[in-house]
């Protein structure tokens, strides 16, 4: 009897020790639960505040730049060589690329290091002692990065320019997004890879770090043609709904980060023709182009003709509102006037990729470029 006892005793004791060992256990698991959980959400946490510092770092990781501002131009592309006919030692050789030049002269500025800037953030007026002053911005940019102004002259296209196998006109697709327009027989080509609008909106959106704060490139518009493809021009009975047709386009531009620059109404030498004749074709740029693109404060020499500071034109342009003018130049050049800055543009076309290669080596490897099924060996 007191053996049976002493077994359910024992039998007793072994389930309330299993019983409680078994509530330790299931106490532990929930700890180490818990404590996985609080690992994961740690975790998650650090690798909230590691982003968040990696933007952030990279937001103050930015350093005054101080050397050269490099600014280079095109013209408008040889979007259909077919159309253009015989390319090579033509007048299209002296002064256009091809597409695929053109891109790859994009790949070659984004391998050197080179970012896009906003042409209109690389100078500011000021008032200094009772004066206006211009001089160049204090710029900032990321480590290891050179500022890239890219402009874009004659951006007109017109029946003229056809012949030159070049796009019709800047269009809007469905989707509000920036596209060429060409009409080639009973076709209608619509593209974002034959221009240099559609073609550089593209490779941004590619390499976002090619672009310091969204900007793309200056668009120098002419207005004996009209702009984009449009005819805005008043001697063109249908001008009104021409300029109604382009607004949206340079509302568009405008917020994708273009700018755009005067480069006089007639591309007319700015040196050689009268004053009275420069004085009319400054007023009309100003009625029929500016009126529709907004104000601009740069001025971009037909034929890089320059002026001097000192002459009537120019003081005409001063009171103009222009600040910024740009010229040509093989060479990086930058010249603070006071009321006033000059800026030298290097030329990139097939004239400039074939006979100084040297002069474009900062920017490109010419011979990596060159479009030699389309020109023909350099």
């Amino acid at each position: 009897m007191q053996n049976k006892f002493f077994l359910v005793v024992v039998l007793i004791s072994l389930s309330l020790i299993l019983a409680l060992d078994g509530c330790k256990n299931t106490s532990y698991k929930k700890t180490i639960s818990k404590d996985k959980i609080s690992i994961k959400s740690s975790k998650n946490s650090i690798k909230k505040i590691t982003a968040s510092k990696s933007i952030s770092e990279i937001k103050q990781n930015l350093v005054e730049y101080k050397g050269d501002i490099y600014h280079v131009f095109f013209h408008c592309l040889i979007a259909f060589p077919k159309r253009a006919g015989k390319i090579n030692g033509d007048f299209l050789d002296s002064s256009r690329v091809t597409v695929n030049e053109f891109k790859r002269c994009l790949s070659e500025f984004y391998k050197k290091n080179y970012v896009l800037v906003d042409i209109n953030s690389i100078f500011n007026e000021t008032e200094e002692n009772g004066r206006q002053i211009v001089k160049r911005a204090k710029i900032m940019l990321p480590v290891g990065k050179m500022p890239l102004v890219i402009s874009i002259d004659d951006v007109s296209y017109s029946d003229t320019t056809k012949e030159f196998g070049m796009i019709d006109k800047i269009i809007l697709d469905k989707n509000n997004n920036l596209k060429s327009y060409t009409q080639i027989g009973s076709k209608e080509v619509i593209s974002d890879d034959n221009e240099v609008i559609p073609i550089l909106e593209k490779f941004v959106a590619n390499h976002p770090d090619f672009s310091f704060n969204n900007a793309k490139a200056t668009l120098a518009f002419t207005g004996w043609k009209g702009i984009l493809g449009y005819s805005i021009n008043h001697d063109n009975k249908n001008y009104i709904k021409e300029v109604k047709s382009v607004k949206p386009i340079l509302k568009k531009l405008k917020e994708n980060g273009w700018s755009f620059a005067s480069h006089s109404y007639g591309h007319r030498g700015s040196a050689k023709v009268s004053y009275n004749i420069f004085a009319e074709d400054t007023e009309k740029w100003s009625n029929e182009i500016e009126s529709v693109t907004g104000p601009t404060k740069i001025f971009i020499y037909p034929f890089g003709e320059e002026l001097a500071p000192n002459t009537d034109k120019y003081k005409l342009l001063l009171n103009n509102g222009f600040r910024l003018f740009c010229g040509v130049n093989m060479e990086p050049e930058w010249q603070d006037r006071g009321n006033s800055i000059h800026m030298g543009r290097v030329c990139i076309d097939g004239m400039t990729l074939k006979s100084y290669p040297e002069k474009l080596n900062p920017f490109i490897n010419s011979f990596t470029v060159w479009d030699s099924k389309e020109r023909g060996p350099i």
